[in-house]
């Protein structure tokens, strides 16, 4: 019995590397979490087995310095499977952002077996963007004369352009109008670009000064997307109000004007007789 497993372990201890495979499996994570690859040793053998692992980056970095990079931390070291072990992980740790991105991808590669030969050498790892990016535009108020501004953003930046447009519409305000105080601002549309890492863009809506006393006035400026990116907030509304006072010298009727002329003639009268009455004393 004895002698039966010495020369089995004999055997095993002796089978060439050839006979014992390494592969490596992919994996995939969302950003900011462990990705965990799998390192299989088939048949496993009862002498140690070791081999060395590296990263490589595909569409992934791992020293980039642009909008939203580095993606995940590089590594490279040798993997021991002790006598019996068949399974040994590597763990490669990926970098959260707040980056509207496309999924991306990295390698672990091995090489440099010792004790066995290298099957599926290489794994692939997928590293999944949890952000999504979403355009709002805010409300805005001015006087009247005053240029309206209202502010469109991305909820977080974006690794590509992203293209949006946008027009006025009249409320109470109207753009066109003829009656007393109209128009009340100036019609407008557009197309804007936020470029690569851009998060804010300004529309401006000039407003038109005039002389009627008036209540305030509304009108909206709406936005729609190119490309499929969401709109969350879609309408902003301007607000337009009244400065308070009339900018024309207002005119005054006939009776006005006699009124006005009777009561500077009676003042001079006033202080002419002041002037009588202080001499005679």
């Amino acid at each position: 019995m004895l002698r039966t497993l010495l020369v089995v372990l004999m055997a095993v201890a002796s089978a060439p590397a050839s006979a014992q495979v390494l592969n490596i499996g992919n994996a995939s994570v969302t950003e900011g979490g462990v990705a965990t690859f799998s390192v299989t040793l088939s048949p496993t053998t009862l002498v140690p087995v070791t081999v060395q692992y590296a990263t490589s980056d595909g569409t992934a970095s791992s020293s980039g310095t642009g909008v939203g990079e580095p993606d995940y931390v590089a590594a490279s070291g040798v993997i021991l499977f002790p006598p019996g072990s068949g399974l040994q992980t590597v763990p490669i740790t990926t970098l959260g952002d707040i980056v509207d991105e496309s999924n991306e991808t990295f390698t672990v590669d091995l090489s440099s077996p010792s004790g066995a030969s290298l099957g599926d050498a290489q794994g692939s790892g997928s590293i999944i963007d949890d952000d999504t990016a979403e355009l709002s535009i805010s409300d805005a108020a001015a006087e009247e004369g005053q240029a309206v501004e209202f502010h469109v953003t991305l909820n977080v930046p974006s690794v590509g352009s992203v293209v949006f447009s946008y027009s006025t519409s009249d409320g109470t305000a109207v753009s066109s109008g003829t009656g007393p105080g109209e128009p009340d601002y100036l019609a407008d549309s557009s197309i804007l670009v936020f470029g690569v890492g851009e998060t804010s863009k300004l529309i401006s809506v000039d407003t038109v000064d005039d002389d009627d006393l008036e209540d305030p006035e509304t009108f909206t400026v709406d936005i729609s997307s190119f490309g499929g990116v969401p709109v969350a907030d879609g309408e902003g509304v301007g607000t337009i109000t009244d400065d308070g006072f009339p900018h024309a010298v207002p005119t005054l009727p006939p009776w006005g004007k006699l009124g006005v002329a009777a009561a500077l003639v009676a003042g001079g009268r006033a202080a002419i007789g002041r002037r009588r009455r202080g001499a005679s004393s």
